[in-house]
């Protein structure tokens, strides 16, 4: 079984495809695709899954990693593909959204716990950061696939409670380390932490930051995976 996923929106730009601040990631885990945040905007999803050739009308759910409006603001764009579509959303986050997706008519389901929504697709109990923030891993036989949307609670503590409820070995980190204004310590023990943990490749994207980027490739160079808007990573299950 194959793993496929696309960086359907990051704000670091690519020829013809929008990149506004955000994030949102486009999965197929065999025979089951699906989507990780939306973005910020519903016109750049729009866009660039047009533009990249996936059609999130076939999504079986949403899985959103916290609240932050640059993660859910491409929403509306499911809202007009599926009249009731599965989302996920971490449990304390808030009811604004909450509400406003209830109000669209998400069929909404609190995560609140570590659970398996999906054979070998886990999202994580959500941490604090602020604000709550939950993750989601997906089983391969190298490891757990970790994705992560703004790890406010911290990329590595992510990984920490994914690592711990299911009783596997880290493989792979995708998304936003909210590592930006970091300092360099900060962004290299985040990293290291997550290396101590097996990851044998790491993607910091969305608002990682350009040193944790210039750090993987200077120092792991054979874990890092440069990634922007449109770049996808292929995994054998």
């Amino acid at each position: 079984m194959k793993i496929y996923i696309t960086l359907l929106v990051d704000n670091h730009p690519a020829p013809g495809l929008k990149s506004p601040w955000g994030l949102s990631v486009f999965v197929k885990y065999g025979s089951i695709p699906f989507l990780w945040d939306t973005g910020p905007d519903p016109a750049a999803l729009k866009y660039n899954a047009n533009k990249l050739g996936i059609d999130l009308s076939k999504i079986e759910f949403v899985a959103i990693s916290h609240e932050h409006f640059d993660h859910t603001g491409g929403l509306p764009y499911i809202f007009s593909l599926q009249k009731h579509p599965l989302i996920y959303y971490p449990h304390g986050g808030s009811k604004i959204v909450e509400n406003r997706i209830a109000q669209w008519g998400g069929k909404i389901i609190e995560i609140s716990r570590t659970t398996e929504i999906k054979k070998g697709i886990f999202i994580t109990a959500p941490l604090y950061g602020p604000p709550v923030e939950e993750a989601l891993a997906m089983v391969t036989n190298k490891g757990l696939i970790l994705l992560v949307g703004c790890s406010h609670p911290g990329a590595d503590k992510l990984a920490e409670r994914a690592v711990k409820d299911t009783g596997k070995k880290l493989f792979a980190v995708i998304g936003g380390f909210h590592l930006l204004s970091s300092p360099r310590q900060k962004v290299e023990r985040t990293i290291l932490a997550l290396i101590k943990m097996g990851a044998k490749k790491i993607a910091p994207v969305h608002c990682s930051g350009d040193y944790a980027r210039e750090f993987l490739k200077k120092k792991y160079p054979s874990i890092y995976l440069p990634g922007r808007v449109g770049t996808n990573f292929t995994f054998e299950q």
